[in-house]
């Protein structure tokens, strides 16, 4: 018998012993089922949203006895002959183009910041219009055309597919988190998605809540936090897939304060590191939330809805 057939049948032999599936696992610090029999594994739902703890303009869940049901809006209906979107709500026609626009209620009471400094081009627009930075220096921006033959050399342009997005579309998304805790406390969390906005720019980001008397009870909520660290950034696939994976120090249902996360869409294809939107300092206008918008939640905490 050759030598090279020994060898395949031993190669053969050997891996019938000794799944694949086991050297798949070494990627999560040796921490797989092979190696640690006490592994917990669980899934998490992702949910529709136009904004935070919010569906078509309702709350959606109990956020506790002091924060009870706040909710704010990020994504709106496009209303052609009019300067102002309207909020989408269970009798909005979901063939409608979604578009941007300004809750009062998040930028007035929580942000502290007057509506009428955000840019008024940037309001009521559909989100494959939104203005696109084009410039590094001025920071000007524009609505792009399709990327094609004429402007392929001009660093402009919007890849394909480009149809416009209609609420129908939004609602569409789906994501299922697969999480893998094991006795160290470490975990490993795979996000999958479909249906996105082909080509799309996400963040994931978790939401906390704050007990600044220590009596128990959440009286706030920290600025959304990059989900395992930044970068937390991914990219949509020209079919509307994506993928998302971290490793954590802890296992997302073992610690009291995480109530969700959130997977953002930025319309404008930009991203700022650890925070998703820059707030003016001094007077002038700005894009500010405007240019990102929460697609899909994922109840960690154990949230009850209304």
């Amino acid at each position: 018998m050759k030598t090279s057939n020994v060898i395949v049948i031993l190669l053969a032999a050997t891996l019938s012993i000794f799944p694949m599936s086991v050297l798949a696992d070494r990627g999560d610090d040796h921490e797989s089922k092979y190696f640690d029999y006490k592994v917990k594994r669980f899934t998490v739902e992702g949910e529709s949203r136009t904004g935070f703890n919010s569906f078509k303009s309702q709350p959606v869940y109990n956020l506790g006895p002091l924060l009870g049901g706040l909710n704010w809006s990020f994504v709106f209906a496009h209303e052609p002959e009019a300067a102002e979107s309207s909020p989408i709500t269970v009798d909005t026609d979901v063939s409608r183009l979604i578009a941007t626009g300004a809750d009062q209620f998040f930028y007035n009471v929580l942000v502290g910041i007057d509506t009428s400094l955000i840019d008024p081009e940037t309001l009521n627009v559909p989100f494959r219009e939104f203005p696109i930075i084009v410039d590094g220096i001025s920071g000007a921006r524009s609505a792009l055309e399709p990327f094609s033959a004429e402007n392929y050399n001009q660093r402009r342009g919007l890849s394909s597919p480009d149809d416009p997005i209609s609420i129908a579309d939004w609602f569409s998304a789906r994501g299922v988190a697969y999480v893998k805790c094991f006795s160290s406390g470490r975990s490993r969390v795979v996000f999958k998605f479909r249906n996105l906005i082909p080509n799309g720019i996400y963040t994931v980001w978790g939401l906390y809540g704050t007990d600044s008397d220590s009596d128990g009870i959440y009286d706030g909520l920290t600025p959304p936090i990059a989900f395992g660290g930044v970068p937390n950034a991914f990219t949509a696939d020209r079919r509307g897939y994506g993928t998302f994976r971290r490793n954590l120090p802890i296992c997302p249902n073992a610690v009291d304060d995480l109530l969700s996360v959130e997977v953002a869409y930025h319309i404008d294809g930009s991203t700022l590191g650890g925070t998703v939107a820059m707030f003016p300092t001094v007077s002038g206008t700005f894009v500010g939330n405007v240019s990102v918008a929460t697609q899909l939640s994922f109840n960690f905490g154990g949230l009850e809805r209304f």
